[in-house]
């Protein structure tokens, strides 16, 4: 199954499940997509807006995004800024389920920088009754 959002195919959420599927864990985010989707708890569609901008750091408001898109957005965000500064913020509101972290932080590392990232989003739960690590709430690379 190929996934879209925004009409970027696979994009974050391809990197994130190819990351999982590499460490051997079961890939079960497409189902909880879907009924995040149709519960109206993600948007498939987001208009993603910046605020409360400095120099190095910006506030993203992810509009329900998938929390690969909006992560992935955030990162980008992050490291352009630290490329300018010295140093990158980005704080994210109103996304979902963030994934696999530690794709995150390494996309900062492929840029030469170290990258910390924090998460408070909830525990991954399988519908087909496997066992599957909860996404780490702190991680980081360099």
């Amino acid at each position: 199954m190929a996934w879209s959002y925004a009409g970027e195919p696979t994009g974050p959420a391809g990197g994130t499940t190819t990351m999982t599927d590499a460490r051997g864990d079961v890939t079960v985010y497409g189902y909880q997509n879907l009924e995040l989707i149709r519960a109206g708890d993600m948007n498939p569609r987001p208009q993603m807006t910046l605020s409360k901008e400095t120099a190095a750091s910006v506030l993203l408001d992810a509009d329900r995004a998938p929390g690969p898109v909006a992560m992935a957005r955030a990162a980008e965000l992050a490291i352009g800024r630290a490329k300018e500064m010295g140093v990158g913020l980005c704080l994210v509101r109103a996304t979902t389920h963030t994934a696999a972290l530690g794709y995150y932080t390494h996309l900062a590392a492929d840029a030469g920088m170290a990258s910390i990232a924090i998460s408070g989003s909830w525990a991954l739960k399988s519908p087909i009754r496997v066992s599957i690590r909860q996404s780490a709430p702190f991680i980081a690379a360099k």
